[in-house]
């Protein structure tokens, strides 16, 4: 599917959602905003019918505060003259308030006085009983209620209006002497025009308590209301009700006003026409929207993909698109014929880049093969084709590229057939996409030997070159006997130096053994000196057999190392108190720290840690003239189970050049030729003391410059248990 269709489609489902989503919400707010229009009039004129009702009773109750509160009718209640009742008591009708009813009752209870207009005697006297039990005598109790009231009672026809007042003088002073009731009859017919508008029409009903509501109460003339209830009866009709309280406080009546729809069906109308400007409006919204997309955006792509599509198909990068102006389309324009123009340029060099390396692909000394990996259906390789060879290769291997190239390994004939796809298996398994694997393989051709070099430029690809190294394993073979031959000779030459010093030590231990025997003898000072040169001497052959026979075991790795419990802090004691005797006959100073935090007992060979560090000692004692030894001991590094402890020795002797120290730790080597000969030393010592810092799991090292003193450290790894 093209844009152009896309963008139809889309254009086309955003009207269609827009117009449905204004459709729906047009439908859920203006159709409930209508009808809560339509509610809040209905309760307006509930209210308003209601407000007319409070009006009547308080006007009655107000005309019978001026008939209660006056000296004439408190004299009536207490002799019933008959002036009063002539005078005025007589035309009710033509009161201006429409006066149905009154009655003077003392405080005995007895009617002194009551009269009637359009209201049966029954009803009446029904109506008074009623007065008199629930609010003169308060539920029909002794106790006599000269409070005011007022409200409603209902009637078989309407309802009436009701005000009853405590009898005083004018003045408001007592005492209560009775109680006037006045009742103002309303009929239904009165009722319906309560509201004043012709639109509504106005019920009072009776209430019949099969849900009892307390929405509305009448007491003491005031009506207090909550809500109001609304039932729509059809599309046309809606009726509002209230439940309204009697006087006697009992829900005994319901105001119902019944009124048209006119103003829902108004805003249904609006609606629809609403919905439908709307379904217009999109639909013209979403032509002209697709004529400007066309216009702006569509035609100019499409010229634009049919242009891409004529440069793709024609291969011709020379081409160029049109720039009409300065929109985005003609600057897409801009950047794509810079874009063609690096690509037209780009294979160019190419093509030109191609041709050089064709050349120098042809023209290459090592033998090389292109090839395409194929696998089968579990991913492993099954077979290689060739994509191209070199004049190299072609001698190699008796393959003509135009015989072999586009053919798979298996397809071809040639005597080295197996072979020829064995190694190129084993080097293309070994090959991973952009890096370099290189293999030596001795493959019959000719007899020699080739150092396949593998490259996968791509997944899938490889590329193998052979190089002949046939003339670098004969000397590799060469060196290899070489060395080997070497090898015997230096363990002959160990096996002839450990011989030489069991034999030497045995003529050496006895010489020592009778020098001492002479010295426990009586001699003159000529003699003792001459005893003393001899031990001397002795001691000083014996340390060079010594090291001969440690060097030679440990050039032939027979040196094994002992892993007994010694206490670390009695080692250092002991050597210090032999070598601080060496340093005082030397004049120089000797001093020492250990750390705290060395473990006291400590498994390893103290036999030669002893060794290393007597040797370091007396290195440094006989190189120092002046100054001071000194020797620190320190944890390094602490495991679960094992410790790594560092020993440094300073001195302030002839230090070391920095020639020397390249070569310090060689066999027979000394600062130079003429120290051997002056401080003696066999040239084993340091060289030993290294081997074995290194079989101990450390290292041994120096730091000094010629004639500042020098530093020598050295590590070892001693179990802990």
């Amino acid at each position: 599917m093209n844009i152009r269709k896309k963008t139809i489609i889309i254009v086309c489902l955003i009207v269609l959602i827009l117009t449905t989503v204004y459709h729906v919400l047009s439908i859920y707010v203006l159709g409930n905003k209508f009808k809560q229009i339509e509610k809040n009039n209905l309760n307006e004129h509930i209210s308003q019918a209601l407000r007319i009702i409070q009006d009547n009773i308080t006007n009655l109750d107000t005309l019978n505060l001026d008939w209660s509160r006056w000296d004439d009718s408190y004299k009536f209640i207490n002799d019933g003259n008959k002036e009063f009742i002539v005078a005025n008591l007589t035309g009710l009708e033509s009161n201006p308030i429409k006066l149905n009813a009154i009655s003077f009752i003392n405080l005995d209870g007895k009617v002194i006085f009551k009269e009637k207009v359009e209201i049966g005697d029954a009803e009446f006297d029904q109506i008074l009983k009623e007065i008199k039990e629930k609010i003169i005598y308060k539920n029909n109790t002794k106790e006599l209620n000269i409070k005011p009231c007022k409200g409603i009672i209902s009637m078989e026809n309407g309802i009436m209006l009701i005000s009853c007042r405590p009898i005083v003088r004018t003045d408001g002073r007592g005492p209560v002497r009775g109680i006037i009731i006045m009742g103002r009859h309303l009929s239904n017919d009165e009722i319906h025009t309560l509201g004043g508008v012709d639109n509504y029409s106005i019920y009072i009903e009776k209430y019949y308590e099969k849900n009892p509501l307390n929405n509305y109460s009448i007491f003491a003339g005031t009506i207090v209301h909550s809500d109001f209830k609304s039932t729509i009866l059809d599309e046309n009709r809606i009726i509002g009700s209230t439940v309204i309280k009697d006087v006697f406080g009992d829900p005994k009546l319901e105001l119902l006003i019944e009124n048209g729809r006119g103003i829902y069906l108004e805003g249904m109308k609006t609606r629809i026409i609403f919905n439908s400007s709307l379904i217009v409006s999109g639909l013209i919204f979403g032509i002209i929207l697709l004529l400007i997309l066309e216009k702006i955006v569509l035609i100019p792509l499409q010229d634009l993909s049919k242009i891409f599509m004529d440069i793709e198909k024609k291969r011709d990068l020379s081409y160029r698109l049109p720039v009409k102006g300065d929109n985005e389309f003609d600057n897409l324009s801009r950047v794509a014929n810079k874009m063609l123009e690096s690509l037209n340029e780009y294979q160019k060099k190419i093509e030109q880049n191609e041709h050089r390396y064709r050349h120098l692909f042809e023209s290459l000394i090592y033998a090389f093969a292109y090839l395409k990996v194929e696998k089968n259906e579990i991913n492993n390789e099954k077979d290689y084709v060739f994509l191209k060879v070199n004049e190299a290769y072609e001698k190699l291997t008796g393959l003509m590229d135009k015989d072999i190239s586009g053919k798979k390994v298996s397809e071809i004939y040639c005597s080295n057939k197996e072979e020829i796809f064995n190694w190129i298996k084993e080097i293309s398994t070994n090959s991973k996409m952009g890096e370099k694997t290189q293999i030596e393989k001795y493959i019959n051709l000719k007899d020699k030997w080739f150092l396949l070099s593998a490259y996968s430029p791509e997944n899938g690809y490889i590329i193998v070159v052979y190089q002949d190294i046939t003339e670098l394993k004969n000397t590799e073979y060469k060196l290899i006997e070489a060395k080997n031959a070497a090898d015997d000779s230096v363990k002959m030459k160990n096996e002839i130096l450990e011989n030489m010093s069991h034999e030497i030590r045995t003529p050496i231990n006895a010489i020592i053994g009778i020098n001492e025997l002479l010295k426990q003898t009586n001699l003159n000072q000529s003699q003792k000196d001459l005893i003393e040169s001899v031990e001397s001497a002795g001691n000083v052959l014996l340390n060079i057999v010594n090291c001969l026979l440690d060097f030679s075991k440990i050039e032939a790795g027979k040196l094994n190392l002992n892993n007994h419990k010694f206490n670390m802090y009695m080692l250092i004691k002991n050597l210090v108190s032999i070598m601080s005797v060496k340093a005082d006959k030397k004049g120089i100073g000797f001093s020492y720290t250990i750390s705290d935090d060395i473990p006291e007992i400590i498994f390893g060979d103290e036999e030669r840690l002893n060794q290393i560090i007597i040797n370091l000692l007396s290195n440094s004692i006989k190189f120092t003239f002046d100054g001071e030894v000194s020797l620190k001991v320190l944890l390094e590094t602490k495991e679960e189970d094992k410790v790594l402890i560092r020993f440094e020795i300073y001195d302030t002797g002839i230090g070391i050049d920095n020639i020397t120290k390249e070569e310090l730790f060689e066999s027979y080597i000394q600062e130079d030729s003429t120290v051997t000969r002056k401080y003696g030393g066999t040239g084993f010592e340091l060289s030993i003391c290294k081997r074995l810092a290194e079989l101990m799991g450390g290292e041994l090292g120096a730091k000094s410059n010629l004639y500042s003193g020098s530093i020598f450290w050295f590590n070892a790894w001693f179990n802990l248990q």
